[in-house]
């Protein structure tokens, strides 16, 4: 199988201790889409965004979706390692030496797909609770 080439953008921040921040754009997004908002609520922190690479009408995804919307389980789970691989490649490249672990939680906000001043909130609550811990 060929390795699979992510397209990225990576942005040291003014800290880069700080655990990096990985950045995963919506179903027809691009790697820079979520930069503005890392900025925004983390700006100390390194932040490497990535292009999917399946290509769509709009742009790119992660994963493909079937004809009704459904996510492609299967094709979800054979990309999730080409992925980590690239993350830790893409860090090493990028001078981050810190082992990364992925901590999720889950918020349920009203509204669309577009990100709030709520959703930065949630965000900046979440890496400074992180980083008390730490």
């Amino acid at each position: 199988m060929n390795e699979v080439r992510y397209v990225s953008v990576f942005a040291p921040g003014a800290a880069p201790e700080r655990p990096p921040l990985v950045l995963l754009h919506g179903t027809g997004g691009r790697e820079t889409d979520l930069m503005p908002f890392a900025q925004g609520v983390a700006p100390n922190y390194p932040r490497l965004g990535l292009r999917g690479t399946v290509e769509i009408a709009r742009g790119y995804a992660f994963f493909r979706r079937f004809p009704d919307r459904r996510v492609d389980e299967a094709d979800l789970a054979g990309r999730v390692p080409a992925l980590a691989a690239a993350i830790s490649t893409l860090f090493r490249q990028n001078g981050v030496h810190r082992g990364a672990g992925a901590k999720v939680t889950r918020h349920i906000v009203p509204g669309g797909h577009d990100l709030t001043n709520e959703d930065a909130e949630i965000t900046r609550e979440w890496l400074e609770s992180e980083s008390r811990l730490a």
